[in-house]
């Protein structure tokens, strides 16, 4: 169930270590929170694949050789929110000053936007 969240000034839930947020809290959004913490581990390798490329563009040669899996660490937990379809990484440790976020289609089967913003 989505509770609001001085920290997050949004309603959130948290399943599965992945947080899912929201504005304003609909009926079926419990149900596509769990959908999407279901399938998140399987589709979080294409996920990470697609930004790889823009995170070594972004943060430069020092990143040049970084696996999959230092990718996933190095995000961190995700904040996903669910109106919007972003997944943001506000905990990162690429760095400590910026909150990289990728939009997504339907089930995470397409990567349609990247930034970096902080």
């Amino acid at each position: 169930m989505f509770v609001y969240s001085d920290d997050y000034l949004q309603n959130i839930r948290e399943i599965n270590g992945i947080i899912f947020c929201c504005e304003d809290i609909e009926p079926e959004y419990d149900e596509i929170a769990e959908h999407l913490a279901s399938i998140y581990p399987v589709k979080m390798p294409l996920i990470v694949d697609s930004m790889i490329p823009k995170l070594v563009e972004f943060y430069g040669e020092t990143i040049k050789d970084i696996t999959r899996d230092e990718t996933i660490v190095k995000l961190g937990q995700p904040l996903i929110d669910i109106e919007l379809n972003l997944i943001n990484f506000p905990n990162q440790t690429f760095d400590l000053e910026h909150v990289i976020t990728v939009e997504f289609i339907g089930d995470f089967e397409k990567i349609t936007g990247f930034s970096v913003d902080g």
